[in-house]
């Protein structure tokens, strides 16, 4: 990656200090994953077994499901046809835990997320649909449809949420969908213009590809999840590639710190955040100039 958009933890911090309350944080699917989720591939597996199992699916569909498992714009697909056959079988519940089991939600994410309101940006959008993300400190969930009468403190999710698991978005395939949409397209608009932290995104992810039709009217940052020794994520790698990474830049206005992954251990990412916080709550903070 080119070094220009690359900032170390301290201009990180800066920049927050001085300016997190006017931030809208985006949550990625890194989130969960550092947590234990599993991958909406691996959900798309346990769909086909139990279908498989309960002969829900014919020959000739278990075949096609099993030929489609690798490509990510099958995944929408491939949900919703298992779903389609086992609540044909008023198995509707087997589906649901399917994905609940699949979220992991416990105290650990739960912990990570209080981290993450306690640096007390403008809003929280998070495009995870698990509900880790409950109301405190003053910040309440909202529809995306009320984000230009709430001035501050507003949690919306952007993908909707396990409250209602017919209007969960899933991966790739169903996001020309959704952000075609009036009121997401209208809500997004709304939102980039204003600073922007993405927090465990990729710029091989398909909404990040999506948030490239705004053009900035402001920097952004991102705080990146790099596995071990800087091997760029599964996501990002064809990005990196293929030389790809001063077009992004140009197309994104992206400040990225690279935070690595040890074995996907939450804790680092909690001492991460609340070194954020400390600094930011109790101490002067460096100036890092006009360039952010």
């Amino acid at each position: 990656m080119s070094q220009k958009n690359i900032i170390d933890l301290t201009e990180l911090i800066a920049e927050l200090g001085r300016n997190r309350q006017s931030y809208v944080f985006f949550i990625g699917n890194s989130i969960p994953q550092i947590h234990g989720a599993k991958s909406w591939k691996e959900v798309c597996k346990n769909l086909i077994h139990v279908c498989n199992e309960n002969g829900s699916l014919k020959n000739h569909e278990k075949m096609y499901l099993d030929k489609i498992i690798n490509d990510k714009n099958k995944y929408s697909e491939i949900i919703m046809k298992c779903r389609k056959h086992l609540y044909e079988r008023n198995a509707e519940n087997v589906y649901k835990n399917i994905i609940l089991k699949a979220l992991k939600q416990d105290g650990q994410q739960y912990e990570t997320y209080k981290k993450i309101i306690e640096l007390e940006p403008k809003h929280i959008i998070t495009t995870n649909v698990d509900k880790c993300l409950i109301p405190q400190n003053g910040y309440t969930v909202r529809p995306i449809n009320e984000y230009e009468l709430v001035p501050d403190h507003g949690i919306f999710y952007l993908h909707g949420s396990i409250d209602n698991f017919d209007e969960m978005v899933f991966p790739l395939d169903s996001y020309d969908r959704v952000y075609s949409d009036e009121t997401h397209d209208r809500f997004l608009r709304s939102v980039f213009r204003n600073r922007i932290l993405f927090i465990g995104y990729g710029f091989g992810e398909g909404d990040i590809l999506h948030y490239c039709r705004f053009k900035p009217e402001k920097y952004r940052l991102m705080l990146r999840f790099i596995k071990l020794c800087g091997i760029p994520d599964d996501s990002d790698e064809q990005i990196f590639l293929r030389g790809e990474t001063d077009t992004l830049w140009e197309r994104f206005k992206i400040f990225t710190y690279e935070f690595p992954v040890f074995d996907n251990k939450w804790s680092k990412l909690i001492e991460l955040l609340n070194t954020i916080h400390a600094t930011i709550t109790g101490k002067k903070i460096r100036d890092i100039g006009d360039e952010l």
